[in-house]
């Protein structure tokens, strides 16, 4: 419940920021104010560097966040975002997270993240409105993944633990392993597909639960209005 009324209010902090469309001339077409400035300026950044770290955090605002995990100890990500003035922001993987600040000191905001990072790294990620796509983190010691209002994609992942709450998106699981996970929605309906899940808590204020070929062998479903639904196999041992 508490991480609902967190993202609830990350949302009502985020109605705050206006919508804007971006000319390609990294000069913004709309006004957007981040904690009453108006950042005009939009930029991009690759990351590219040997990844050291056995964890990422990262908190994209109203980022899209498209996360692809591969066998080498090294992270490329295209980070694009909006800024103050041109120059202003500096943007850098430090200490397990990606790191954003600016040389006015004015906000940096966050409007896409994607790329690809080692495959075995712990995950934290949240974003407020964008959509969140991870996939083929193989050997992943935990994910995390926390939305307001957009999906969550997870493909090809095997990890220890997952946990994933959501406001009003939807979440969606395809061909993932887990010993234990942790599912919350506000609204939003959750997928299983050709996935596989020791331990499941899954509560949903009026979401339903849909399995296609998905075992989960151990499981605590609470909704308000929504139902399990199975299709293809299914296992469930209380």
């Amino acid at each position: 419940m508490m991480r609902h009324m967190t993202l609830f209010l990350i949302l009502i902090l985020l109605l705050g920021i206006q919508a804007c469309q971006v000319s390609c001339n990294g000069i913004s077409e709309g006004n957007t104010l981040v904690e009453g400035y108006r950042l005009n300026y939009v930029g991009e950044i690759e990351l590219n560097e040997a990844y050291s770290h056995d964890s990422l955090e990262l908190s994209g605002g109203i980022a899209g966040i498209e996360l692809n995990g591969v066998a080498e100890q090294h992270a490329r990500v295209l980070v694009k975002y909006k800024e103050y003035e041109p120059s202003d922001a500096i943007i850098s993987f430090s200490e397990g997270k990606i790191k954003t600040e600016s040389k006015s000191g004015k906000p940096v905001l966050l409007t896409s993240v994607s790329g690809t990072i080692p495959n075995n790294l712990k995950l934290n990620v949240e974003s407020g409105t964008g959509t969140i796509k991870i996939a083929n983190m193989q050997r992943s010691a935990g994910l995390k993944v926390g939305s307001g209002t957009g999906k969550v994609d997870l493909r090809n992942i095997q990890s220890k633990d997952i946990s994933l709450d959501t406001g009003t998106g939807s979440v969606n699981l395809e061909n993932c392993v887990a010993v234990r996970a942790e599912i919350n929605t506000g609204t939003g309906s959750i997928k299983l597909k050709d996935s596989y899940i020791e331990s499941a808590m899954v509560e949903s204020g009026t979401g339903s639960l849909y399995l296609k070929d998905s075992t989960i062998v151990q499981h605590e479903f609470s909704s308000g209005t929504g139902k399990i639904h199975q299709e293809g196999e299914y296992r469930a041992i209380k």
